[in-house]
């Protein structure tokens, strides 16, 4: 079994530097936070109560196919050491 990794905490805290730098060192899959392609993080800053819902599905349903693909490659798929997870 490989390890998988989730790297939590406040926004600005230095997250994601981290989880990319452990990920290249020790060879693991990044499952950054879903920001790219993201088609309510512009509608949800300019108004957040009306979008505040949908984004949040949208954010769930993204790190639910993160969250698969690291349990894949936990159980052996691919040719990654395990995954570190962005939040």
């Amino acid at each position: 079994m490989r390890p998988v990794i989730w790297v939590e905490g406040i926004i600005g805290c230095g997250k994601t530097t981290y989880a990319t730098e452990v990920g290249k060192r020790l060879n693991l899959y990044l499952g950054g936070e879903p920001v790219q392609g993201n088609p309510f993080l512009d509608r949800f800053y300019k108004d957040k109560e009306k979008w505040s819902f949908p984004m949040q599905i949208f954010l769930l349903k993204e790190r639910s196919k993160q969250q698969l693909h690291a349990a894949t490659i936990a159980i052996g798929a691919g040719d990654w050491n395990g995954a570190i997870l962005d939040r």
